[in-house]
């Protein structure tokens, strides 16, 4: 009947894409099916990749398997170098440690005040490619005259340094890959301390999908053995995001940032507004913990390298099972120990802002309440990890609590897409409804909405949001592959066949629609025939 050959050829238009793409794909980098090969470099060390997505978003890729960044990510990449960055009340020097798409280098270049920027990475590919093909998202990176890249080991560049940073950051390294524990023993930690100008911030990331928390307690009784004053930071509040270890050897002031003019002057605007950083309380947000001072942990060192083996174990063995990171059992205590550490900071900060009243309208009080979101919205992730039927309603009270808070949102709609990515379409689908009644929903997040919609059986709903992002957007690859679908399920060949050749003229060279197209021509030409 007609669209029966267009159901089939909408079902395998990803297949295709992969099978095309592997016609020309070195053998050690995979594909998703909406993705394709951008460039590819194999080095003396390492081979990089940058892959590119039907949104146009593009990754960079390390030896076919680990994710360095991308164009995608650039809300926590950013907030990775501004957290630290901001804390910092006037750096002039720094030295940044894995540069990989630049991103998060790009933005600490941009700093006012910045007469000196390190950024060290040590697979020149990743250089390369960085600076050929992401020069748009790490802003210019390369072309600052006070920027110096540096294809070396870090650990042993830094040793072989006679000057001294303002501000050290360690960027996203995970301790279950080869080498990465190096980088977090008490030596290389001493090592950093002994690189900071008087007043220096040291700052190391760990990305919270890739550890648990024996690995978490381990890294920091180790940092605070070095620093005396430790801070914990969470860079946003999904389960995909960094926590970082701030480290000082006198007391963090933080008074600066309530009247800080980098936080309202143009060099930064456009890197704050993409990082949802509008003014001090999206900073403090993030402030978790302060001298955790863990025991139950040995502490690490070149002479016991036991991360090589815990994070090693705890990746094979829990994380590489658990794609979806809620129903992971080394996730859920992670995050259950973050909302704990965060109850119990919150009298010290409240007394420290001196807020009185919840519905004062003083800056100390908009911090207060900014933060008091952010940590229901943990207690949220918590609670969805430990299979607690609250967490839905804790991340939407957050929500309705700040509306101006820009994690929540960010909160609510990663959790949206976890949900279509896992199947469970008739939550999602409940949870894009509750949602886009607080606030609007990014086209990423309303196409995962439409796409529960669909698979929940409510193909005119889908549909409707389907075409109203298209009208707002036309050029949105992602809502017109998934409106194809919807038209082919509700049996409208002709509106199909307009919509694939409204693609085809937006999207010439896309392997993906250019197969979709001739294949769809062609079956045209069959029914006419």
């Amino acid at each position: 009947r007609p669209g029966h050959g267009l159901r089939r050829l909408a079902a395998g238009a990803g297949a295709l894409a992969l099978a095309a793409g592997l016609c020309v794909l070195p053998p050690s980098v995979p594909l998703a099916p909406e993705q394709r090969l951008l460039a590819h470099t194999d080095g003396a060390g390492a081979a990089a990749s940058v892959l590119i997505d039907n949104g146009g978003d593009r990754t960079l890729l390390l030896n076919g398997r680990y994710v360095l960044g991308g164009t995608g990510g650039v809300v926590l990449e950013y907030r990775q170098a501004l957290i630290p960055a901001l804390l910092h009340p006037r750096p002039r020097t720094a030295f940044h440690l894995g540069t990989g798409t630049g991103n998060t280098a790009g933005v600490l270049a941009r700093l006012p005040g910045l007469e000196r920027l390190v950024t060290c990475d040590n697979v020149p590919a990743v250089l390369d490619l960085a600076r050929a093909h992401f020069g748009d998202s790490n802003l210019g990176l390369f072309d600052q005259p006070h920027v110096f890249p540096v294809t070396a080991d870090g650990r042993h560049w830094l040793a072989s340094e006679a000057g001294a940073f303002d501000l050290i950051v360690l960027d996203n390294l995970l301790p279950w890959l080869a080498g990465t524990s190096a980088l977090l023993t008490r030596e290389h930690f001493q090592r950093i301390r002994d690189h900071l100008r008087p007043g220096g911030l040291a700052c190391v990331w760990l990305p919270l999908h890739q550890v648990d928390i024996r690995t978490v307690t381990a890294v920091l009784r180790t940092f605070e053995h070095v620093f005396p004053e430790t801070h914990l930071w969470l860079a946003t509040a999904d389960l995909q995001t960094s926590l970082a270890l701030i480290g000082s050897l006198q007391p963090l002031r933080l008074g600066h940032l309530l009247s800080d003019p980098r936080l309202r002057g143009p060099e930064l605007r456009a890197a704050l507004d993409t990082a949802l950083i509008r003014d001090a309380s999206d900073i403090f947000a993030g402030l978790t913990a302060r001298n955790v001072r863990p025991s139950a942990v040995p502490t690490l060192t070149d002479r016991r390298p036991l991360l090589d083996l815990w994070a090693t174990q705890t990746f094979h063995r829990d994380l590489a099972h658990h794609p979806h990171l809620f129903d992971s059992p080394a996730i859920a205590g992670l995050w259950s120990t973050l909302a704990t550490l965060r109850r119990g900071q919150a009298a010290d900060l409240r007394q420290a802002l001196g807020v009185t009243r919840d519905d004062a309208s003083d800056e100390g009080a908009a911090v207060w309440r900014r933060w008091s979101s952010t940590s229901q919205l943990v207690e949220g992730l918590a609670a969805l990890c430990q299979g607690d039927r609250r967490a839905e309603r804790l991340c939407l009270d957050a929500a309705r609590m700040d509306p101006g808070n820009g994690l929540a949102r960010r909160t609510l709609e990663s959790l949206l897409i976890t949900l279509a990515q896992s199947r469970q379409w008739r939550a999602a689908a409940n949870l894009g409804s509750r949602a886009g009644e607080i606030f609007a929903l990014s086209p990423r997040a309303r196409v995962a909405w439409a796409d529960a919609l669909f698979n929940a059986g409510e193909h005119y709903r889908a549909r409707r949001i389907l075409e109203a992002l298209l009208a707002e957007q036309p050029g949105d690859l992602r809502a017109g592959l998934q409106l194809l679908r919807v038209l082919d399920a509700m049996d409208r060949p002709a509106d199909a066949r307009a919509l694939a050749e409204s693609l085809h003229t937006q999207h010439p060279g896309n392997e993906t629609v250019e197969r979709l197209w001739i294949q769809m021509d062609g079956a045209h030409a069959g029914h006419a025939h």
